[in-house]
This record gives structure tokens, C-alpha cells and sequence, in this order.
């Protein structure tokens, strides 16, 4: 009986990420931004073009997106996630990521300005690029969520490892023989929540997008 043949994408999702294979994609999407802030897939496929790369764009684009929420947890709370491990160990690769992450930022910025209306104090608009046709779906209320909720594992993670050290150097003063508890299984727990919902959110975006490619194909439908 013939051995059984994986498919070509569990093979592309087993094959680690080399350095150079990820300053190559970064590297075309931070001179590339507008178009990756326009259309991450589009520009996910356009990074696998021009770099050669033999994965597919949503292979490349779930894991530039893990490592641009990375550097938002970063930002935000100084905590160095374990989804983004590479950043930190590459230099190059961290000014990458950390420039991307800018980018996007100061747009988000730019596209949620108030505008008030003058001839009505009670009245005010939120501009954005979308504003005179908005897509049917949007993946900022996603990305906004999964922010938030590694915000709060993150808090809550610290809260746990510092509860887990003075339980334990309670115990050992006191002198009594119990189980102390162990800070890397509390850090196994977090790591898999974290790769559980990044997983998520991750499904929920490139589904959303794809509907969104739709939509403008018909929309452009001559």
C-alpha cells in the first residue's frame, strides 16, 4: 500500500520560519505598507512573488500578523509574548516588525480623528478612508478584541507567576513540606491560551478578508 502523502499545505505549516525567509517578507511589506494596509492577503501573495517564497498568503499572512501583535503587547505592556520569540532574537527582524507595527499604528490614528461639525456642537463624524463606502466586514473589531484579550492574559499571567513566587517562598520559610508550584507550567497554560485564540483570530481575519476580496470583485464586475 503506497505511503500516504501529506498535502502540500501541512507540509509548508511544519517547515519553521528561517530568519532570511522572514526579513525577505517584512522587508517588501515595510516598503510595500500602503498595500499591505490595503489588502494583506493581496500583499501577502506580492511579498511571495517578489521573495521567491513557497508558502502560501495565508501561511504569510498569519504569521506577519502574529508578530505585529506581538510588538503591540510589547508596546503596551513591556511583556515579551512567546508567540514572537524570533522578533526578539533578531535584530533586524525586530526593526521590521517594529516599523510595520508604527505604520499601521499612526494610521489607525489618522483614520479615527474627530471631526465636529461647527454648525452643530452635538453633532460629530468619525472620519475614516471607508467612510463613503464602508466594507461589509471589518477585521479592526477582531484585532481590536484579540488586543484586549492578550492585554489581559498577559496581566493576568503576571499576577499568577507573582502569586506562584511568594506562595512558594512562603512555603519554604515556613518550612513546610508541600508541592511547591511550578511558574513553567503556569507558563504552558498561558502559552496555549495565547496560541488558542491567535489561532482565532487569525481564522476569523483571513475569512473575513477573503469575503472582502469578494465583494470588491463584484463590485468591479463589468
Amino acid at each position: 500500500m503506497p505511503p500516504i502523502r501529506k498535502s502540500k499545505e501541512i507540509f509548508r505549516e511544519q517547515v519553521r520560519w528561517s530568519s532570511n525567509e522572514l526579513i525577505g517578507i517584512l522587508d517588501f511589506l515595510d516598503n510595500n505598507f500602503e498595500m499591505w494596509r490595503t489588502n494583506r492577503v493581496n500583499a501577502s501573495t506580492k511579498a511571495i512573488e517578489a521573495t521567491n517564497n513557497k508558502r502560501d498568503a495565508r501561511s504569510v499572512y498569519n504569521k506577519i500578523h502574529v508578530l505585529i501583535k506581538s510588538m503591540e503587547v510589547y508596546h503596551k505592556t513591556g511583556e515579551k509574548s512567546n508567540t514572537g520569540t524570533v522578533i526578539w532574537s533578531n535584530k533586524r527582524i525586530q526593526e521590521l516588525v517594529e516599523n510595520i507595527y508604527i505604520k499601521t499604528k499612526e494610521k489607525s490614528e489618522e483614520n479615527q480623528e474627530i471631526e465636529v461639525d461647527d454648525n452643530n456642537s452635538d453633532a460629530s463624524t468619525i472620519r475614516t478612508e471607508m467612510d463613503d463606502e464602508p466594507a461589509p466586514y471589518s477585521t479592526e473589531a477582531i484585532n481590536k478584541l484579540y488586543s484586549e484579550k492578550l492585554i489581559q492574559l498577559s496581566q493576568t499571567r503576571s499576577t499568577v507567576m507573582k502569586t506562584i513566587e511568594e506562595t512558594n517562598n512562603t512555603f519554604e520559610v515556613s518550612k513546610v513540606n508541600l508541592l511547591l508550584y511550578s511558574k513553567e507550567a503556569a507558563i504552558d497554560i498561558f502559552d496555549k491560551k495565547i496560541e488558542e485564540i491567535t489561532k482565532l483570530r487569525d481564522e476569523l481575519s483571513y475569512i473575513i478578508n477573503d469575503i472582502n476580496n469578494k465583494y470588491e470583485q463584484m463590485k468591479n464586475f463589468r
